[in-house]
């Protein structure tokens, strides 16, 4: 979760929990707050409690010996000389 969502998420369950004195009938308003509070606080302290992924996992798959070098394989049909013309149809 990203800081300002879990952030948003926090100040939602603090209204929730402090702010509104609704009857809830089903939902305890102050109990869905707390939940929510709970939930941001999770959001906003996981991503510096985990270890960070590494290698082809982490959604980053390893470059190709063509992108790192900087080249671009091209198929040996498109291949021509500069001068050449195209073909006729």
């Amino acid at each position: 979760m990203k800081p300002a969502a879990a952030l948003a998420v926090i100040a939602v369950g603090a209204i929730l929990a402090f702010a509104l004195k609704a009857p809830g009938g089903v939902i305890s308003w102050s109990s869905a707050g707390w939940v929510l509070i709970l939930t941001g606080i999770a959001g906003v302290l996981l991503p510096y409690l985990t270890p960070p992924a590494l290698g082809p996992a982490a959604g980053h798959p390893p470059p190709r010996p063509a992108q790192a070098a900087g080249r671009v394989d091209v198929p040996a049909a498109a291949r021509r000389a500069p001068g050449d013309s195209l073909p006729a149809r």
